[in-house]
């Protein structure tokens, strides 16, 4: 009741985001997943360009060093697990649409479109032309700046997610961008880093949607979870 009106007074309740159902979220990664080999299918038969299908490719070799990375800084810097955490949260309601190709698509725009492309132009006016080679394939060094600069502000980022193990996640996510987003983007295009973005993405949210949703492991586990998310 105001006391200068005499009126109720109306307070607001915080709108809570409703967590998708598992079901809609299944049926979201089935679509997901069908794009995906399509695209893949497309690719490998000459209708797309091939660097779709070489996108995909170097996601499923990166994958396993991603995670073994996650691994030893989860050894290196174990941290408690946080099950309320906002960047929790914010997995637990968030879409597999919004995680996986959402998501994706805005990043490479940033950091590989404008960021990594913005510099890319910039330092090809300064630095005179000259290509190194790096496991067989020709970088100019303007193009090495490029990539690593981008992929360091896109780890940087990922540093500042709600959660104690930020920095972890920082390291893998700057690692994969430099090198597989980052030389694709390079030599291929956004579109082909957009394809290995969504497609790691994807893996990974396919991965939440397995997770139980009660936790019965003992205290003593729970404060040391295995592995982080390698990236997202």
């Amino acid at each position: 009741m105001s006391a200068i009106t005499g009126q109720p007074i109306e307070t607001q309740v915080p709108v809570t985001k409703e967590a998708p159902s598992s079901k809609s979220k299944w049926l979201q990664l089935a679509l997901i997943t069908s794009g995906i080999a399509i695209t893949i299918i497309a690719s490998l038969v000459g209708i797309l360009p091939l660097s779709y299908a070489l996108a995909a490719k170097m996601v499923i070799i990166a994958l396993p060093v991603n995670i073994l990375i996650a691994v030893i800084l989860r050894l290196v810097m174990p941290v408690p697990r946080e099950e309320n955490s906002g960047y929790s949260k914010y997995l637990n309601e968030s879409t597999p649409f919004e995680l996986g190709v959402a998501g994706p698509i805005v990043e490479e725009v940033l950091f590989r479109g404008i960021l990594q492309g913005g510099l890319l132009v910039v330092l090809k006016r300064l630095i005179p032309a000259t290509t190194v080679s790096i496991l067989g394939m020709p970088f100019t060094i303007a193009g090495l700046i490029a990539i690593v600069t981008a992929s360091a502000v896109f780890g940087a980022v990922h540093a500042m997610n709600d959660h104690k193990g930020a920095w972890g996640q920082a390291i893998v996510v700057g690692v994969s961008a430099l090198f597989t987003e980052g030389p694709l983007a390079y030599f291929y295009g956004i579109e082909a880093s957009m394809m290995a973005h969504i497609l790691n993405n994807t893996i990974i949210s396919a991965v939440l949607c397995c997770k139980p949703k009660e936790d019965s492991r003992s205290p003593q586990v729970r404060e040391n979870p295995p592995v982080l998310i390698p990236a997202m």
